[in-house]
């Protein structure tokens, strides 16, 4: 099946939205994930979004984790003042 690589490049931009990717930073990685799909790096391009998601719930399970310890989390109460 063929789809247009812009409306893969704007479902790949969305879906980092949603993971919490900074708006810039999204469109840039949505580019390069479809480009190297395009050029026949599967290893580097769309597959790649599997593995943002994983990333990006272990470490919102380590931010969870360093609150949960001291109510608002003594790692990040030096940086909060």
């Amino acid at each position: 099946m063929k789809i247009d690589a812009e409306r893969v490049e704007r479902f790949c931009t969305t879906a980092l939205l949603a993971l919490g990717t900074m708006a810039d930073d999204a469109h840039v990685v949505a580019k390069h994930l479809v480009d190297a799909d395009l050029r026949g790096v599967r290893s580097h391009g769309l597959l790649r979004l599997i593995k943002y998601d994983e990333v990006s719930a272990i470490l919102l399970s380590i931010l969870i984790c360093v609150l949960v310890v001291d109510g608002i989390g003594s790692a990040l109460r030096k940086h909060l003042k």
